[in-house]
C-alpha cells in the first residue's frame, strides 16, 4: 500500500493531499544474470548501476501487488518498505522470475510474525500463476508442498480496487505458458510483460498508461527477433513503454549506449526502483 512507502518517498501536504491512484516501481530491471555478473570485473559491471532481476511493484490506495519474485526479492521489498503485500503474481517458472518464492515459503515455516494474518493464518498473501507454473513450482520445491499453495484465474480477479488480467506472450511456449499481466484501477493501467517475443493473442484490449515491456533485443542478451518485438510494442501503442531485461554486461556496452537504443525504438529504459505515478 502507498504507507509502504513512508521512508522512501516524502509526500507533504498544506491544506489538502491529492490521492495517488497508481504508482508503479520498478524492482529490477535486469536479466536473469543481473549486474554486476558473478565473478566479473569488467567495465561494464564496474562502471554500471547495479540491475536485480525483473520485477514491478504496484500500489493503489488500498491494495498493493507485486509481479514476479526472482531471487532478488528480499532486498527490492525491503528497498521499498514494502512489508504488506495483497497478491504476488508469477509471469512464468524461470530461476530469474520464480526464485524469490523459495524466501516468501521459508518465512511461512519458520512462523515469523509478520508472515501470518490477524487470524493466525500461515498464508498472509497469495499467490497467482499459470497451472503450468505450479507444476514446475511443485516439482522444484517439493520440500514446500505443505505451503506451496496458488490460484489462478485465467479471465484476472480482483483485489481491493485493482483489477489483475493475464494475457498470453510467447516465450518458451508450451513448456513454460508464460503471460504478462495488465493491472488496472478505473481508466488507469499498466501492462508488465519482462520476457517475450510478441503477443500470442494480439495486445491486451486496454489503452496501457505504461508498458513495461522485454527489451533483450535493443538493451540486452536477445531473447528473440528484434522486429517481432518492435512490431508488438507498436501494436500496443503504450503512453510510455520502458524497457526491462537489460544488462550492460551482456551487450558489452555502457549504459548511455542502452539509451540510444531504447530512444531509437520509442522507449526508455528501466532503471532500478524508478517510480511512475499513472495520471
Amino acid at each position: 500500500m502507498l504507507s509502504n512507502l513512508v521512508g522512501n518517498s516524502t509526500i507533504v501536504c498544506i491544506y489538502t493531499c491529492i490521492p495517488v491512484l497508481m504508482r508503479v516501481t520498478l524492482l529490477g530491471t535486469g536479466d536473469a544474470t543481473g549486474m554486476p555478473a558473478a565473478l566479473c570485473d569488467c567495465e561494464y559491471c564496474r562502471q554500471s548501476a547495479p540491475r536485480n532481476r525483473p520485477s514491478v511493484l504496484v500500489e493503489s490506495s488500498d491494495t498493493t501487488v507485486v509481479i514476479d519474485v526472482g531471487p532478488d526479492l528480499v532486498g527490492q521489498l525491503h528497498q521499498t518498505s514494502t512489508y504488506q503485500v495483497d497478491g504476488f503474481f508469477l509471469t512464468h517458472f524461470h530461476r530469474d522470475h520464480a526464485d524469490g518464492l523459495l524466501d516468501l515459503l521459508q518465512t511461512l515455516r519458520s512462523g515469523t510474525k509478520t508472515a501470518w494474518n490477524d487470524a493466525g493464518d500461515a498464508h498472509a498473501f497469495d499467490l497467482y500463476m499459470t497451472e503450468t507454473a505450479t507444476d514446475h513450482l511443485r516439482d522444484a520445491f517439493d520440500y514446500f508442498l505443505d505451503l506451496l499453495e496458488s490460484t489462478w484465474e485465467p479471465d484476472g480477479v480482483s483485489l481491493g480496487n485493482l483489477e489483475i488480467r493475464p494475457f498470453a506472450v510467447e516465450h518458451m511456449r508450451p513448456e513454460y505458458e508464460t503471460v504478462g499481466f495488465v493491472v488496472e484501477e478505473g481508466d488507469q493501467a499498466v501492462a508488465y510483460a519482462p520476457d517475450m517475443e510478441s503477443f500470442v493473442d494480439g495486445p491486451p484490449a486496454s489503452d496501457i498508461d505504461l508498458f513495461v515491456c522485454e527489451g533483450s533485443p535493443f538493451v540486452g542478451l536477445n531473447h528473440g527477433p528484434a522486429d517481432r518485438l518492435e512490431a508488438a510494442i507498436a501494436d500496443l501503442d503504450a503512453e510510455r513503454t520502458v524497457l526491462v531485461n537489460a544488462s550492460e554486461h551482456a551487450r558489452r556496452e555502457h549504459t548511455g549506449e542502452l539509451e540510444e537504443h531504447a530512444d531509437a525504438i520509442g522507449c526508455e529504459l528501466g532503471v532500478d526502483f524508478k517510480e511512475y505515478t499513472i495520471p
